[in-house]
């Protein structure tokens, strides 16, 4: 037996050789690559224990070359985001502003329109005449006594009478001043007749009753204006003041049917001498003659025109 196991192994003995290398280079094998998660990381087990005995600085170095693919792709999307300039911010659109409806153009009231006025205020207004529109002034309450101013000759005096007027409106007067230069058919010397029209049309609508007269004074041009129309329309005519009338004579004057008629002069008015033969062609014409003030409408008429028109001192 001993022989031939003897002989056996001597013939075994290459087989055995064999199966031992075999064996070796297995076991080396598995020990290559047997691995070890680390950080996330499929490691070789012989690596690792090369990596364990590194710097941890080294490790992470190591760990974090290769992240995760989802790791990489925020990465790459966090400096795509950084380096993409800031989309500019655009201003909201202004809001479309509405359009408004072009301002009606103002218009001047008319007579009927006219609204109540204070005593102190003045108002210019158009008056519709049968020879046109004309512009004129008005002052105090349209329920007082009615009043209407004739103005000169002078274009830069159409408001002469305008003190006056807010004397007599203060005392309860609703005085109208017209600008009869304002239409060209009634401008002093144009056409007498067309602004006789135009007196008689404003003297209708003003007066408050139909049997009412009006308060009528006219200077200088409009003084010759206003004693024509009472001699032609008396009716209409309740007081009459005449402050140095141009072309009024003696003759007119004593024809006059208008109860009562006042004559305004200043004595260094160069057609003063005038005065005295107007006021004696009739009796019973009051006067008022003053010192000074040329021939203008002066404010020291203003006592003599209260007493006149509301018949007391005040």
């Amino acid at each position: 037996a001993s022989r031939s196991c003897g002989g056996g192994f001597s013939l075994c003995a290459p087989f055995i050789g064999v199966i031992l290398i075999i064996g070796c280079s297995v076991m080396f094998a598995s020990d290559m690559f047997i691995t070890k998660k680390d950080g996330g990381m499929d490691v070789p087990a012989t690596a690792q224990g090369s990596l364990e005995g590194r710097p941890s600085s080294t490790i992470t170095q190591v760990e974090d070359s290769n992240p995760p693919a989802a790791k990489r792709q925020k990465a790459l999307d966090d400096a795509a985001k950084q380096a993409a300039p800031p989309k500019p911010v655009e201003p909201a659109p202004a809001p479309a502003k509405e359009k408004q409806p072009p301002a009606a153009k103002e218009q001047p009231p008319t007579l009927r329109e006219q609204p109540a006025a204070s005593t102190n205020s003045v108002q210019v207004v158009k008056l519709e005449t049968p020879v046109g529109e004309i512009e004129a002034k008005q002052i105090g309450d349209p329920s007082g006594i009615p009043v209407l101013m004739v103005h000169g000759m002078a274009k830069n005096l159409v408001w002469e009478w305008e003190e006056a007027a807010l004397a007599l409106a203060a005392k309860g007067c609703f005085v109208t001043i017209p600008n009869f230069h304002s239409l060209e058919a009634t401008a002093p010397g144009k056409n007498s007749k067309k602004t006789e029209q135009a007196i008689e049309a404003l003297i209708s609508k003003l007066k408050k009753k139909a049997s009412d007269g009006m308060v009528l004074m006219g200077k200088s041009w409009g003084g010759g204006t206003v004693l024509s129309f009472a001699l032609n329309h008396p009716e209409l005519v309740s007081k009459l003041v005449m402050a140095a009338p141009a072309g009024a004579n003696p003759k007119q004057v004593s024809e006059l049917k208008v109860k009562e008629a006042l004559v305004l002069w200043t004595k260094d008015d160069n057609s003063f001498s005038k005065a005295q033969g107007l006021v004696d062609a009739r009796p019973g014409i009051q006067h008022d003659f003053q010192a000074s003030g040329g021939h203008r409408i002066v404010a020291a008429y203003v006592p003599a025109l209260l007493k006149f028109v509301l018949g007391t001192g005040a």
